[in-house]
């Protein structure tokens, strides 16, 4: 089994918060870059279909490019993260995946409400002083351009599986 996720990458945020994913978020640490997850787990690599990368395809050409900011940090219970605003755009991709394929709820089906982020820690030791060092330089202008689809290689790390370029704004 290979297990793929949905992002999207945020390349204008990996200098803000590049430094502390690479020590304190392990996805950074096997690959993964700055992102805000739309749909994972998703379909299974060796279950994806033709027809799964062609309507993925379809979907993100019509869905228009996000122009975004990162406003605010803010957590949940173990991860601290940074908030996109506006929000909407994010749900309402989130939503038509799911509607698409309607076996690979949000974040696995373990929360109700989808709540867009871009994870900056995992833990708790380092919040405060993550926080602290982060919020002075917020806002944080960004554009979604492209999905990836990401794939877990056998050696436990995350590749780009796919590509997928969203319309224009």
């Amino acid at each position: 089994m290979s297990e793929t996720h949905l992002i999207l990458p945020v390349p204008a945020a990996e200098a803000l918060v590049g430094t502390y994913r690479a020590r304190l978020d392990p996805n950074a640490i096997v690959g993964v870059p700055a992102h805000i997850t739309l749909l994972g787990p998703f379909v299974d690599r060796d279950d994806l279909r033709r027809q799964d990368l062609t309507d993925l395809a379809a979907l993100f050409a019509a869905t228009p490019s996000i122009r975004f900011a990162l406003v605010r940090v803010a957590r949940f219970e173990h991860a601290l993260y940074l908030e996109p605003q506006p929000a909407e755009p994010f749900v309402a991709l989130t939503e038509a995946l799911w509607r698409r394929w309607p076996d690979h709820p949000p974040y696995g089906g373990a929360h109700r409400e989808v709540v867009p982020h871009l994870t900056v820690a995992v833990g708790e030791s380092a919040f405060e002083a993550v926080r602290a060092a982060l919020e002075p330089r917020l806002p944080l202008s960004a554009e979604a351009r492209e999905a990836w689809l990401i794939v877990r290689t056998q050696a436990g790390s995350w590749a780009v599986h796919r590509r997928f370029a969203l319309g224009p704004p």
